[in-house]
This record gives structure tokens, sequence and C-alpha cells, in this order.
């Protein structure tokens, strides 16, 4: 989880936000707080990635399909609970 927001840190330092690696850390970094639990910090990574996959290919690009897919699970189970 260090090394994946440092890796984060430093893309943000040296590259344009709206730049596609930045918006794969995002999604990566949501997918290690799914498994840690931490629902805030999924749901904000989730929507930085989605927007960011939105500017750099579009909404319906897959990848940015598979990251709206994700989010979406995970409301779900946040209303169910």
């Amino acid at each position: 989880m260090e090394f994946g927001k440092k890796a984060l840190d430093f893309r943000l330092k040296k590259l344009y936000f709206n730049y596609l690696d930045i918006g794969n850390s995002y999604d990566i970094l949501g997918d290690i707080n799914c498994k840690k639990g931490e629902k805030m910090e999924i749901i904000k990574c989730y929507k930085n990635a989605i927007s960011i996959y939105t500017k750099s290919f579009s909404e319906n690009n897959q990848k940015t399909q598979k990251v709206i897919l994700k989010l979406k699970n995970l409301q779900m189970c946040v209303d169910f609970i």
C-alpha cells in the first residue's frame, strides 16, 4: 500500500493529472483499499480513475467500464449494509 501511494505521489508531481498512468494508479489503489475494507478510500480512488479514463478514452471504453462496474458493485454492498 505504501509503495502504491508513493508511486501515485511521484506520478502526480511529474505528470499531468489526467495522464493514463495516474488513472491506473488510482485503479490499483482502489483495489488495494478494497481488500483492506476502506470504503471511502475505494470510492475516492475509483472515481478519480473513472474521471481520468473517461477523459483519456471515453465512458464506453472497456477500461472505464471495468472501474465503473467495480464502483457500482461496491455501492450496492454499502447500500445493502
